[in-house]
């Protein structure tokens, strides 16, 4: 699952949920290969960004006890 952000210029920067390097679930830009950029801080502010980190957190938890069964 991610967020694409449409850029003024038209170009698209993809956003996508992934595990920082401290292994916590994070959003991550593909563009700017990184964890902290502004189309992450911008894509934070957005109420659906934060839906969405919801549900992925709940599917990482699950997955997470199920390796563990």
């Amino acid at each position: 699952m991610g967020i694409w952000l449409k850029e003024k210029d038209g170009g698209i920067i993809m956003l996508d949920f992934k595990m920082n390097e401290e292994g916590k679930l994070d959003l991550y830009c593909e563009a700017c290969e990184s964890f902290d950029c502004w189309h992450v801080k911008y894509a934070w502010t957005l109420p659906e960004t934060r839906d969405m980190y919801i549900k992925e957190l709940k599917k990482t938890i699950v997955l997470v006890q199920n390796s563990k069964k």
